[in-house]
């Protein structure tokens, strides 16, 4: 048997995975797009009163580790 020869049952398995890919894929890009525009949508009018006119890089700073903390569900970053 030659390389890179299939059967047609094969290539019909091959392709219904590929579909399943590009699927999922979607579902995933489309998440992330959600998560970001609810992000912009819930953050974007607090931001800037959170820090005021006057901001201080260090208090930015940890506002922002701080929302990342409470964000995140990861073990390792709430573990910082």
């Amino acid at each position: 048997r030659a390389c890179c020869v299939h059967t047609p049952k094969e290539w019909g398995m091959i392709f219904i995975g590929l579909c399943v890919l590009c699927f999922f894929l979607y579902f995933f890009l489309l998440g992330l797009e959600l998560l970001g525009s609810s992000a912009k949508v819930l953050g974007g009018c607090s931001a800037g009163t959170i820090l005021g006119n006057e901001t201080n890089p260090i208090a930015a700073l940890m506002i922002g580790v701080l929302a990342t903390v409470l964000l995140q569900s990861s073990s390792t970053t709430t573990s910082i």
